[in-house]
């Protein structure tokens, strides 16, 4: 496996793409009403995951997978009153690939197998032991009250949470997310690669010395999402971006090309009712639909697997693409009018490659994949 990536649009050749965990991994619970829906959503989510791959490779990219989490781990867990890891699927939220550096700011077990095959190129790994987590220092009492007010008033979004803990650890949190705010909680999906310019979430001032630190060869921009780029701003190709903020945060940032605004999902009016029928239980965080009324699912999902979920009423999976070329691009679902006619206009084909449970996982296709190899040199696109 090759590193080598400057930008989200020059050719694609090798690529990570998302697991989840087994079909059967929800086997062992007694009631219907919470094992079909989760072994559904397993079963379809896995469908879609083939289904990319094959596109994928349709188009000669070289495709890696996480391994598949052991069948038993779910139960494992919760046997033990612990809540199961979340999957190896949102492989971009924790790595990212900036030249020839693979950085890795999340550890998972599954992906040393991938990781195992890099031939050229350098890996940037922080967590190689569990010394890492007992050397942690916890939160005092008035930090974790401050951390639990943030919570409480972004009703539960936790990055921002994390964001405060500033390189210590909750008591009570997991292993996973402890060492996440070791590294400073830098997601991958906050820095935007274009070529000789980087992107960059607004970050606290710990991470932004760490930033300018580690990529003092390149020129920043920022911008104030305050989360994940690829769910606000998606750049296709030199002169062309889809949005979903305000122009005004790129005009500066990617001057003189033309960006598209995303307002929303482009439900169908039915689907978004569906969606509202759900939103009032569990906060607008997650749907899986017809399972709208399921308050047992509900409950399981609040309970067990509050962090498999995201936000999704804050999304939009539209602008959530993946470049194969510049003129080629991934989409879930059929882009709105007036985004073909820039395609159009630009000589940008696309391609539909669904991802049915995006509104469980709060992910799209940028999301799922991890692209580790383009052709191309780091370019400079704003001279």
């Amino acid at each position: 496996m090759k590193i080598n990536c400057h930008s989200d649009f020059q050719p694609l050749k090798e690529i990570i793409v998302g697991r989840s965990y087994h079909q059967d991994s929800f086997n062992f619970i007694d009631e219907p009403r919470i094992r079909d829906p989760l072994k559904r959503i397993l079963e379809e989510t896995e469908e879609d995951l083939l289904n990319l791959c094959a596109v994928l490779e349709e188009h000669d990219v070289k495709v890696y997978r996480p391994d598949s989490p052991p069948v038993e781990l779910v139960q494992e867990y919760i046997d033990n009153s612990a809540k199961p890891p979340i999957p190896s699927l949102a492989v971009r939220d924790g790595y990212i690939t900036v030249a020839n550096t693979l950085y890795r700011f999340v550890y998972k077990d599954e992906m040393n197998s991938i990781f195992n095959l890099l031939i050229d190129g350098r890996t940037f790994d922080p967590y190689r032991r569990k010394d890492d987590f007992d050397s942690l220092e916890p939160l005092s009492k008035e930090e974790f009250r401050e951390l639990t007010q943030v919570v409480a008033g972004l009703r539960g979004t936790r990055y921002t949470a994390y964001n405060k803990a500033q390189g210590k650890f909750v008591p009570g949190m997991n292993i996973e997310h402890a060492l996440n705010i070791r590294t400073h909680m830098i997601d991958g999906p906050c820095i935007v690669r274009l070529g000789k310019r980087l992107i960059v979430d607004s970050f606290p001032n710990y991470q932004i010395k760490w930033v300018d630190e580690e990529f003092s060869d390149y020129e920043f921009k920022y911008t104030f999402i305050h989360g994940h780029s690829d769910g606000t701003f998606c750049p296709i190709k030199p002169g062309l971006y889809a949005h979903t903020v305000d122009f005004a945060e790129y005009q500066e940032t990617v001057p003189g090309w033309e960006g598209i605004y995303l307002e929303g999902q482009g439900w169908e009016s039915d689907t978004v009712n569906n969606f509202l029928n759900i939103k009032y239980k569990n906060d607008g965080k997650w749907w899986v639909q017809g399972e709208e009324n399921n308050d047992a699912l509900i409950h399981f999902v609040g309970s067990w697997l509050d962090e498999w979920v995201g936000y999704i009423e804050e999304t939009v999976f539209d602008v959530n693409m993946l470049s194969i070329n510049e003129n080629l691009i991934l989409c879930t679902n059929e882009p709105p009018e007036h985004l073909k006619d820039a395609f159009k206009r630009h000589k940008v084909e696309y391609i539909i490659t669904p991802f049915r449970h995006r509104f469980f996982w709060d992910g799209g296709l940028h999301c799922i994949t991890l692209d580790v190899n383009r052709e191309g040199n780091c370019e400079d696109y704003f001279r």
